[in-house]
């Protein structure tokens, strides 16, 4: 019991750690790219930077928190979620290309372009996070 209740403190912690960070940046980051779009004169290319943000950071950020949950849990649990959470991140950005594409909903080589940006940039933000936070539990450790 013990374990769980300590486990569930160190999720909370992280969770705090990491949303300021973590829309900070994306905020920063899609208003600037939305300022370049404007300035450049490619209003309608608006809508496809905020869903390629949108689908980016909420992706990214269910996968970082199955990640923290799953990293406490076996090493068999841990393995699966990581996997079974690559797969799903790339059947359900797949599925949302699929989607836009058939039904037009917006300019698909801006929205690929966008995605691809705004989803380096998550999951860059992702990697130094969770760095930092082995970083900090190994220097406990020793």
């Amino acid at each position: 019991m013990e374990k769980s209740k300590t486990q569930s403190v160190a999720a909370g912690k992280s969770i705090r750690e990491i949303l300021p960070i973590y829309f900070g940046v994306g905020v920063l980051a899609g208003v600037l790219g939305g300022f370049l779009l404007i300035l450049f004169g490619w209003h309608n290319k608006l809508n496809a930077l905020f869903w390629a943000w949108l689908v980016s950071a909420l992706v990214i950020l269910i996968g970082y928190l199955a990640n923290q949950w799953a990293f406490l849990r076996s090493h068999k649990v841990f393995l699966g979620v990581l996997l079974g959470g690559m797969v799903g991140r790339i059947l359900i950005i797949v599925s949302l290309i699929y989607l836009i594409y058939v039904n037009q909903w917006l300019p698909v080589v801006w929205f690929l372009v966008f995605l691809a940006i705004y989803y380096f940039l998550f999951q860059s933000v992702e990697i130094w996070i969770v760095n930092r936070q082995l970083k900090r539990q190994g220097l406990k450790r020793a």
